[in-house]
């Protein structure tokens, strides 16, 4: 009896080391695929690893990025959604993930909800600043970024010649739009 439980233990023990080197060897396949710009080889092997794996994470988040670049946004939603659900500690990297994607769709209102709320559970990431400081360009959200741009200098998040130009964009956009907002003379 004894001998038929640990030949059991064995047993469980292989396949599990077993199913690991598989979700390894897929793993490192699939990221090979992704850097080589082959999205869908790419997304179906970083899935199947995510799915075994004991750091679904990474195969999760490399998996959404491979479905982006095809196109797939349900996949791709789904596939982040994953990763939030294997790893809820890692919050912060899928709602960077997550906002990257959206900035690179367009959606910049989604995503500048996403980078708010990583904002404020993380004051002081400096990729967060970044990309807040894009989605604000991009919706041509002046007095928003200009109370950003001390965040930028303090913090070191952007170079300076960058942030220069930032700033000079920033208050002459807001000086022209308050030139606009002046009754007419005469």
């Amino acid at each position: 009896m004894r001998g038929s439980l640990r030949s059991g233990q064995r047993f469980r023990l292989w396949s599990k080391g077993r199913n690991q080197r598989i979700a390894n060897t897929k793993t490192l396949k699939g990221l090979i695929a992704l850097s080589e710009g082959k999205w869908w080889q790419a997304q179906r092997l970083l899935t199947q690893a995510g799915d075994k794996s004991e750091l679904p994470l990474i195969s999760y988040l490399a998996a959404a990025r491979a479905a982006h670049e095809q196109g797939e946004d349900a996949d791709c939603d789904d596939l982040l959604h994953k990763a939030r659900d294997a790893a809820p500690e890692a919050e912060i990297a899928v709602g960077i993930s997550q906002a990257q994607i959206l900035l690179s769709r367009g959606q910049y209102e989604p995503c500048l909800a996403t980078l708010l709320d990583l904002n404020k559970k993380a004051p002081k990431n400096t990729y967060v600043m970044k990309l807040l400081r894009e989605v604000y360009i991009q919706l041509n959200d002046w007095s928003a970024l200009s109370k950003l741009i001390p965040e930028l200098r303090k913090h070191k998040a952007v170079k300076p010649a960058k942030l220069l130009k930032t700033e000079q964009r920033c208050y002459s956009n807001i000086l022209e739009q308050s030139i606009s907002q002046l009754p007419p003379c005469g």
